[in-house]
């Protein structure tokens, strides 16, 4: 299964751009970027455009779709659910632990030091008192902004882990932390409260068979929901349910000495592909489940590389080749990537939570970017000699990267 990802961002044009990606377990593939000027406010309009994109998938394929939480793609999301019964909408887990973030720092205690902190950079860390609350959501935030290893087996666990951090830092007195608790547990169930995180907590064997997992009954209704979602027949349903008896219950293969050993070393759709094979409808479930992502930032690195794209001086012909330009370049950017994660072994280790609990430093080093900054390798007329559908001469080219583009959409001539 695979998770179709989707975000957007207003130019200095005014335009909203919004791109498209689809993220498995093999990585991330850029599809499209649209201009969406025209339909970003309206519901129905989304709704028809994420449609229109899960069927060029094939539904089959798509698990979930993945926005932003703002009011017409939520409604476009449900509509989407409405129409599609097997898939799941989600809102992006980035922005809402970013829009917790931002709710802190409107907090009349919070604010001036905030602002002041904005100007300069090291004001921040004279105000331990305020890493004590942020430090432990910014490090959520980098888990579900990673795109090494899928992180929605996580973020149940790690929210929880934040909380009790938090509450940690100031001495388990509630009254000092109780106005952030309240701001993190109004906007995980006005946002991230999704039965499909629920159901990724619960199959993860690293908290499964934990000495302290006990799950409530908001978990056990989440899995439930998510089963009958995903498995419209009831039959089938009923067969899932034994077979997770036997998952409960570390019953055959699951107590296996190398599947107890490898409960929080591998990563959970993993550890299902090797030890669920005796529950082969279960496995199927658990692994399209496991191997999701739960934000959408993948579409958001260099929204100034798309500049380009959406300009309405170029004629079709141009287009056509600019936008299989940038097809090609993020993608084998995004190959790259993911090729040198397997080369690392990056893809067998679970994602550790234990950091969360630290109180290490969060400004890490600028990421490098997948698409250069420099935008002068989008330039049509200097990769394809074309003016206004005009040909001309050629200048000399990288032919790599046109073989790469006339490979994966055809020729034009």
């Amino acid at each position: 299964g695979c998770t179709l990802m989707c975000d957007g961002w207003t130019d200095g044009k005014g335009r909203s751009l919004t791109n498209f990606l689809v993220n498995s377990p093999s990585g991330t593939v850029f599809l499209k970027s649209i201009d969406t000027s025209d339909v970003i406010k309206d519901g129905k309009k989304m709704f028809e455009l994420l449609d229109n994109i899960v069927e060029e998938i094939g539904e089959e394929h798509v698990v979930q779709v993945v926005t932003d939480g703002t009011s017409n793609l939520v409604a476009a999301g449900q509509m989407l659910m409405e129409k599609r019964t097997k898939l799941f909408w989600s809102p992006c887990a980035a922005h809402f632990l970013d829009l917790i973030l931002e709710d802190i720092g409107e907090l009349p205690v919070f604010y001036n030091t905030i602002a002041n902190a904005k100007k300069i950079t090291t004001y921040i860390y004279k105000h331990t008192w305020i890493l004590n609350f942020v430090i432990p959501l910014v490090k959520v935030l980098r888990l579900v902004d990673g795109h090494s290893k899928p992180a929605s087996p996580y973020i149940y666990e790690a929210m929880d882990r934040a909380k009790k951090k938090i509450a940690k830092n100031f001495q388990m007195q509630e009254s000092r932390y109780k106005k952030v608790w309240k701001i993190i547990d109004t906007r995980w169930n006005l946002q991230l409260h999704r039965p499909l995180h629920a159901a990724s907590y619960y199959l993860n064997p690293r908290y499964h068979y934990d000495k302290n997992f006990n799950p409530d009954s908001e978990v056990l209704i989440g899995l439930y929901e998510t089963f009958q979602r995903m498995v419209p027949d009831i039959r089938t349903r009923v067969i899932i349910d034994q077979q997770l008896e036997k998952f409960k219950g570390a019953k055959e293969i699951f107590g296996m000495d190398m599947a107890i050993a490898t409960r929080d070393k591998k990563q959970p759709a993993l550890w299902w592909e090797s030890y669920g094979g005796r529950g082969k409808e279960l496995q199927k479930v658990a692994m399209r489940i496991l191997s999701l992502t739960c934000s959408a930032t993948g579409c958001e690195r260099n929204w100034s590389t798309f500049d380009q794209v959406h300009t309405k001086r170029r004629n079709r012909l141009e287009q056509q080749r600019l936008n299989a330009l940038v097809y090609v370049k993020y993608n084998l950017q995004l190959e790259m990537r993911q090729n040198s994660r397997e080369e690392n072994g990056d893809t067998y280790d679970p994602i550790c939570l234990s950091d969360i609990e630290s109180n290490d430093e969060w400004i890490t080093e600028k990421e490098n970017p997948c698409l250069p900054i420099d935008a002068s390798w989008m330039d049509v007329h200097e990769c394809f000699g074309v003016d206004d559908g005009a040909p001309k001469k050629k200048r000399k080219r990288g032919n790599y990267l046109y073989l790469k583009v006339s490979l994966e959409l055809g020729s034009w001539n």
